[in-house]
């Protein structure tokens, strides 16, 4: 099945960035800051009930491997079933695990084992909420908004998480080790009634008969398969996930080793350059009504490609750090424009299905790039040294982003882009 619509001809949404909106966007601000200090504490939490590093790593893992084994199928939920009523359900799964591990901390029952299905049941919940969130923008704001709808969203994302989020469980736990997980209970439970209070006709999706949930599901990834923009989209989509997660993966062995960095600049550093993702969501509809998509699309691509590239023949922590802030606005930038452009040409009946195709493929690319890049450093080490092992992974996506970034200016141009 191709998409035959052009984006001009698709029937507008019913609102603008109005009050529907702020209380969706509200409630994933209050969702993302209580994020940001369970990210933050969970790695601290398991190292005081194990000195077992193996152990430990399980409950990042735990965290993770909901990606990977219910992408799919809870897209077809998402298609089935009311989107807001789906993102509440999640928000309460999540305030219960979150008080569980709470409760299990300050009367001292926690244990590793405890804590490892608490973290998988409490990622289950995430990956409902997280994916459903994407499916919620193109329902609440008009299609011209689609780029500011979701740069907000981004935005708010990042600085409650990655900045807030991280700070706030930082003093938290210099009190208590229960009190960051207690204010995650607290903001999953808050943002349940702004989601459940959003109207049902806003969050209705045109349902076509149900079949099979297997014929629904390969439904989806045949539409991805077969739509001629969608397809390469996703291989797109690998190719820069996988090579970006081998960098993610080794970073903290160059920016400690190469950079001369210990923890708190370390910190600084990935802060710094969370800036650059926080102006890429507030400026990426600018961007595209400015250059349009396909420009668009090819300046991130270029941008990264050559910002990254440099970082692997860099020495010196400011340059990173500059680098490092552009490569994260363009990004952003990428990210949105990808999702929006999604947003705009798949039926809302699909939607939840097609993007559970595109954050599955993300999340297992991301997982062997992570493996990739220990190949890459342990292997290259005997062959050219220690200091360019740990400064390949670099130029590896230097090398994937330029032959990916030759590929888009012959695959994509505009008219492509308007007619799909």
């Amino acid at each position: 099945m191709q998409t035959q619509l052009s984006i001009e001809n698709v029937p507008q949404k019913r609102t603008s960035l109005g009050a529907s909106f702020r209380r969706f966007y509200t409630a994933v601000a209050l969702t993302g800051a209580g994020d940001g200090m369970t990210t933050a504490a969970l790695p601290w939490l398991a190292a005081a009930l194990s000195g077992n590093a193996l152990l430990v790593s399980m409950v990042s893992a735990a965290s993770r491997l909901p990606w990977l084994l219910f992408s799919l199928p809870f897209g077809v939920m998402i298609d089935r079933f009311p989107r807001h009523v789906l993102m509440a359900v999640s928000s309460f799964v999540r305030a219960v695990m979150m008080g569980l591990i709470t409760l299990s901390v300050y009367f001292g029952f926690a244990n590793l084992p405890l804590l490892i299905v608490l973290t998988f049941l409490f990622g289950t919940a995430k990956v409902m909420y997280d994916s459903t969130a994407q499916t919620m923008v193109p329902m609440l704001v008009e299609q011209k908004e689609l780029e500011r709808a979701n740069g907000l969203v981004s935005s708010v994302q990042l600085v409650t998480s990655d900045i807030l989020g991280g700070a706030l469980a930082g003093l938290l736990l210099t009190v208590g080790m229960p009190y960051p997980f207690l204010i995650d209970t607290l903001t999953s439970a808050a943002s349940i009634p702004m989601l459940a209070g959003l109207k049902r006709e806003e969050t209705a999706v045109v349902r076509a008969h149900r079949l099979s949930f297997r014929h629904d599901l390969m439904q989806g990834v045949r539409f991805v398969w077969h739509d001629p923009l969608l397809r390469p989209l996703a291989l797109f989509q690998i190719g820069m996930t996988g090579a970006f997660s081998v960098i993610t993966a080794m970073q903290v062995f160059f920016i400690k080793e190469i950079l001369h960095l210990n923890s708190f600049g370390f910190g600084v550093l990935i802060s710094v350059a969370t800036l650059g993702s926080i102006a890429g969501g507030q400026f990426v509809s600018r961007v595209k009504e400015k250059l349009g998509t396909r420009k668009s699309i090819l300046l991130a691509i270029g941008v990264m490609a050559v910002g990254y590239g440099l970082c692997g023949v860099s020495s010196h922590w400011a340059v990173v750090g500059a680098l490092y802030t552009i490569g994260a606005f363009f990004i952003v930038v990428w990210n949105v424009i990808n999702v929006s452009f999604r947003q705009r040409i798949v039926p809302e009946e699909l939607l939840g299905r097609v993007n559970g195709v595109f954050r599955f493929l993300s999340w297992g690319v991301a997982s062997i790039g992570a493996v990739l890049g220990g190949v890459l450093i342990t292997g290259g080490e005997p062959l050219i040294g220690r200091e360019w092992a740990l400064r390949s992974p670099y130029l590896l996506l230097f090398v994937v982003y330029a032959i990916l970034w030759l590929i888009a200016v012959r695959l994509f141009d505009e008219d492509k882009l308007k007619r799909a």
